[in-house]
Parts: C-alpha cells; structure tokens; sequence
C-alpha cells in the first residue's frame, strides 16, 4: 500500500499544481481585462475632452456668422448661425457631463470645473448677439467683443482640461502596455515553473514504479532459473 500512497500523493500534487496554474491564469487575465477597461475609459476622455474643445470654436464661428449676417442684412446668416449655436452649445453639455461622470484625477476635474463654471456665460454671450438689432453696429461690435472675451476666457479652462485629460490618458494607456507586457512574462513563467515541477513529478514516479517492479523481474528471473533462496519482501512498495 506504501506505493498506492506515493502515487496518489504525486496526483494529487500535479492536480494542486494544474489548478494553481489555472488560478494564475484567470488572475492574469482579470489584469488584462481592467487594464483594457482603463484604456477604454481614456480613449472616451480624451474624445469627449477634444469634442468640447470644437464645439468651443465652433460657437465663436456661430457668433462671427451672425455678426456678419446683421451688418450684411442676410437674416438667413443669422438663422443659420442661430441653429447652429444651439447645436454646439448641445454637444458641448453632452461631452462635458461626460467627462463630469469620469473619474478623473483631481487636477483635471478641478479644470473641467473651470470650464463649466465659464461655459454657460459664453454660450449666453453668443445667442445675445444673435438678438442685437441690425442696425445697431456699435451694440454688434461690443457683443462680438464680450463673446471674444468669453472665449479667451474658456479658452484657458479648456486647455489645461485638456492636456491634464490627455496626460492622464497616456498614463492609462502606458499602464495598459506595462500590464500587457507583465501579464505575458507571468504566463511565460508560469508554464516554465508547471512544465518543470510536472517533469520532476514524472521522474519521481517513475523511480517509485521501477524500483519494485525490477526487484519483481529479478526475482522471477532467479526463480525460472532454479533458484529457490530468492527472498520476496511482502511488505514492499507494492
């Protein structure tokens, strides 16, 4: 029985060492799995950050067009630059409740509050001079001035959200690659180590299984030959 018992436990050691295995393999992808999710909610960051950051131009040219149309007397041009503006301002809400639902790290949600904050008085300065009467060139001029002043203004808020949005999404993505990179010298070591421990195990049996079964053989060899002081040990390995 003391041999039953040693092959057992040599089963019982490769199946601990297979499910550990399996383990590491599961946890490995479980890190690559976050790691991708990380990049995601980067790549949605930085989108979102740079979609703001049109829709912020494009609000100055909504202002200039509708400038343009009063002094040129083409209401057209002010419909048009009026139906736009609503769009722009539109997006521009949408990409930045975005963003506010993001966990973004503190200094870039401080930026984004900046630019919250001082959005709505831009998006508000564009449509008054949408409604500045036409023949009022001094009152177009000074509203075109005030949404200039605006822009600059968000001009500001926006950048720093946006490069401290983009140096955050670097390191997401940097960490992705590390992650990456990591997780497949984890599996590479993982089956070198299991491969190893396996062939060790496979050696070990075998010696336990030879051992006996050649004294087995050289006893009957000595018995078929007459031998008859051949000693069997019934309490071995068998």
């Amino acid at each position: 029985m003391k041999l039953q018992s040693q092959v057992i436990g040599v089963g019982i050691a490769a199946a601990v060492m297979v499910a550990l295995t399996g383990a590491a393999g599961v946890y490995n992808l479980e890190r690559v799995h976050q790691s991708t999710a990380s990049a995601i909610l980067a790549f949605k960051a930085v989108d979102a950050a740079r979609g703001a950051d049109m829709m912020h131009d494009s609000i100055r040219g909504d202002a200039q067009l509708a400038a343009l149309g009063k002094i040129g007397g083409k209401p057209e041009l002010v419909e048009e630059a009026r139906l736009a503006l609503e769009r722009h301002a539109g997006v521009l809400h949408e990409d930045l409740v975005a963003l506010s639902a993001m966990p973004l790290p503190a200094d870039a949600a401080q930026a984004l509050t900046e630019v919250k904050l001082h959005a709505p008085a831009y998006i508000a300065a564009g449509k008054r001079l949408q409604v500045v009467d036409a023949a009022d060139a001094n009152g177009i001029e000074r509203a075109l001035q005030r949404v200039n002043a605006s822009f600059v203004q968000l001009e500001d808020s926006m950048g720093r959200m946006n490069d401290r949005i983009a140096a955050w999404g670097e390191t997401l993505v940097n960490g992705v690659s590390d992650g990456v990179r990591a997780g497949i010298w984890m599996s590479i070591a993982i089956v070198g180590v299991t491969a190893v421990l396996m062939i060790g195990l496979a050696i070990l049996l075998g010696r336990l299984l030879a051992k006996p079964m050649a004294h087995a053989v050289n006893a009957s060899m000595r018995l078929s030959e007459g031998d008859l002081t051949v000693e069997v040990d019934e309490t071995g390995n068998d």
